[in-house]
């Protein structure tokens, strides 16, 4: 007779849920979303994953909550470490593209956030979003009050950079033609995203109060 194979630790269940649970919501959106679809994928029934989350709502927060733990530890490293404020504005690029390369559902739920507006649906991840924003917003006003970063508007330059890296990773499929591919190579994302804040910022260098 063979013994029973050992249960799944709870913590272990709980991430599986999670992780599917962010390919859900990244395929289909928070109000297309279903609980059953997720506890169908997982192999476990809807009673088992309300054991775990209490209901959708509950489980796409803790979805954010996983998201935003991984991007802002990785903003906190950089923008809290040496280097100029252009130097370590530069390297939030490597640090979203390093996150958003091993979750791409990041990108499919932020941009289904965004085109969602100001909803009950769309608060937790505004409110998640703000304070890397903010620390980032810091960071280009210390760059500008010292004269090394040009004097423009911090959240548009953020706003122009989410909105070219979201059409890189996902828009650029719908107009790509043997001519003109689209941006799959992480290298180049990075070399268009880069190139955005030092035109916009001038983060290659110390700049004069005047602009040039």
């Amino acid at each position: 007779m063979h013994a029973a194979a050992p249960a799944e630790p709870l913590e272990s269940r709980r991430e599986t849920i999670l992780r599917i649970a962010e390919d859900v919501f990244g395929e289909r959106g928070y109000d297309r979303a279903r609980l059953d679809d997720v506890a169908q994928r997982v192999g476990i029934r809807r009673a088992s994953l309300l054991y775990h989350f209490k209901d959708k709502g509950a489980l796409y927060g803790a979805v954010l909550d996983s998201i935003f733990a991984d991007l802002v530890e990785g903003y906190r490293r950089v923008l809290d470490g040496d280097g100029s404020a252009g130097e370590r504005l530069e390297q939030t690029v490597d640090t979203w593209l390093e996150v958003t390369a091993r979750r791409p559902n990041i990108v499919r739920i932020m941009l289904r956030e965004i085109a969602h507006g100001w909803s009950e649906q769309s608060r937790p991840w505004a409110d998640h979003a703000n304070p890397i924003m903010q620390r980032l917003v810091e960071v280009i006003e210390q760059g500008q009050a010292e004269h090394a970063l040009r004097q423009t508007n911090a959240v548009h330059v953020l706003m122009a950079l989410t909105g070219a890296s979201t059409f890189l990773s996902l828009g650029g499929t719908l107009v790509a033609s043997s001519d003109t591919p689209a941006i799959a190579d992480r290298a180049a994302h990075r070399e268009l995203l880069v190139a955005i804040f030092r035109k916009l910022l001038g983060t290659r260098g110390p700049r004069s109060i005047v602009d040039d």
